[in-house]
């Protein structure tokens, strides 16, 4: 079948105008990253939604969604738009590169607000969970008071324990090399003057876009990394703007 110049034209307008419209669509979608309260059944964590959506919240309700790279939290009662308007909010080391974001704190928070990591790839000691990382990479682990030394034991499902030295004044702690890091294996965290033995599952992110936000996001929530997802919406977090 042969087509005229004009009618191969008009054939490339139309294919460019569906690519792009499916373009807009893709990049006018949200992503809901949590929700709480007697609504959270509405809004599942993972879901997309345009970003025209309205959030009808009830009391006690808490939605928290990604949008063009920085994230929003709504607290019920009340009616909430996506696509209401923000300002930026403190963005994490780095711009949107979410690989490595040491040093990104939040200036503009309260005092009584809760201690956590700045870092996305830094796992709360005194948190059972699991913990994301990279393929080859080793957990930083973290601790919210460092004004005292203390030995740090792990012990892993399967093998010996690891007994390290964590100083004083060092918030951080790179995960020991002889302690190999096994996708799905748990290890058992205790060090001076703990509580209770802290327990640690690793999840190693294969094929993650590491300088994609909502890629990253996607794989916290799909590996149930709460506590690094936590860090992500505080240290990406939107500021409202003026209506």
């Amino acid at each position: 079948m042969s087509w005229s110049p004009r009618k191969r034209r008009l054939v490339q307008f139309a294919v460019l105008a569906i690519a792009a419209g499916e373009i807009s669509a893709a990049a006018a979608e949200v992503l809901i990253l949590r929700s709480a309260g007697p609504s959270a059944r509405s809004y599942p964590a993972g879901r997309r939604v345009a970003d025209n959506t309205n959030f009808t919240l009830r009391p006690s309700d808490v939605v928290v969604i990604l949008t063009n790279g920085a994230t929003r939290t709504f607290r019920g009662p009340g009616s909430f738009s996506a696509a209401g308007p923000v300002r930026g909010g403190p963005r994490m080391a780095g711009g949107t590169n979410v690989r490595r974001q040491t040093g990104a704190v939040r200036t503009d928070l309260p005092a009584a607000e809760e201690a956590r990591p700045a870092d996305i790839w830094q796992f709360d000691v005194t948190q059972s969970g699991r913990a994301c990382v990279l393929p080859g990479q080793r957990p930083v682990l973290w601790r919210p008071q460092s004004d005292r030394a203390v030995r740090l034991t792990i012990t892993p499902q399967n093998g010996a324990a690891q007994t390290v030295n964590w100083n004083a004044g060092q918030s951080t702690l790179e995960w020991p090399a002889s302690v190999p890091v096994v996708d799905g294996a748990s290890y058992q965290l205790n060090w001076t003057g703990a509580p209770n033995p802290v327990r640690v599952t690793t999840q190693t992110l294969t094929g993650v876009q590491v300088g994609n936000v909502e890629a990253v996001a996607i794989a916290f929530l799909d590996k149930n990394c709460r506590s690094q997802l936590d860090v992500l919406i505080a240290t990406r977090a939107a500021t409202d703007g003026p209506a």
